[in-house]
């Protein structure tokens, strides 16, 4: 028998067409978004207005939240000697050293992915609570933060120019003559700025209204001097990668200190710890 080639076209539609029809019929697999009870959490310290992760913390000074990533019937957590009931909570004020803490949820199962699950899960973790510094004669008696030292890195967007970032830690005596310590940070390039107003190159200052052991945020107010000689505001974050302590991203922003409004773009240096 003759077929024409418009036949074959019209065979091949309709075959493709019941084919994708009977596929998108399939039942779905009902246990591929299924969980079984875990309580599993997570530990956040607030520095600044932004949480990072992590369980080495500055629980003096910060905020550090607990919260447990599935959604249960009961929490139950141990900190210390406190209960706690809900999905979400945050202290302050921890001694220096290790810390306990313990999770248990329940939550009625589903036997039908999980015929084993009984429904109840519990996980116990430490964090450490890093020894606030102390002075002697005005020099600092650590132990260091370690978010500290000289890296080395780039601008992720531009991988080709590299330079040396250096964080440190220096102090400074009131007019009461009591010591408090400060944070320093140079080596940033003021790069955004390609005007005669503002040289290339110039290594920042900052103050450090909020900081833990792994992370900054940092704020830098300018410096004095005619407006066209100031060197813009900055603000933003420094921290170290939990799985790489010796590497570090910092993000931030400039702001115009004539106008004061801050420019869109973020500039993101990432860096390795050297000697």
């Amino acid at each position: 028998m003759k077929v024409c080639k418009f036949q074959i076209v019209v065979q091949v539609i309709l075959a493709c067409a019941f084919l994708s029809s009977c596929k998108d019929d399939a039942p779905e697999n009902p246990c591929a978004n299924a969980q079984e009870v875990k309580a599993d959490f997570v530990i956040e310290e607030l520095v600044g207005k932004r949480y990072f992760l992590g369980d080495t913390v500055n629980g003096l000074r910060n905020q550090i939240r607990f919260t447990a990533l599935q959604d249960a019937d009961e929490y139950i957590w141990t900190l210390g000697a406190e209960t706690i009931k809900t999905k979400s909570f945050y202290r302050t004020l921890f001694p220096d050293g290790w810390v306990d803490i313990k999770l248990v949820i329940k939550r009625k199962p589903n036997l039908k992915c999980f015929p084993k699950d009984d429904g109840v899960d519990s996980s116990a973790r430490k964090f450490y609570c890093w020894p606030m510094y102390a002075s002697v004669n005005m020099e600092l008696v650590g132990p260091y933060y370690p978010i500290y030292g000289t890296y080395r890195g780039h601008y992720i967007n531009d991988p080709s120019f590299e330079f040396d970032v250096t964080i440190r830690d220096t102090l400074w005596e009131d007019s009461n003559h009591k010591p408090h310590f400060i944070g320093i940070l140079r080596g940033l390039p003021v790069s955004y700025f390609k005007t005669d107003e503002v040289s290339g190159n110039v290594g920042l200052g900052y103050i450090c209204p909020s900081f833990s052991p792994k992370a900054l945020q940092i704020q830098f107010g300018g410096l004095g001097g005619p407006p066209r000689y100031r060197i813009p505001r900055m603000f933003g974050y420094a921290w170290l990668e939990r799985s790489d302590p010796g590497k570090i991203n910092i993000q931030y922003v400039f702001q115009d200190t004539i106008n004061y409004a801050r420019f869109s773009d973020t500039l993101f240096f990432t860096g390795i710890k050297i000697p």
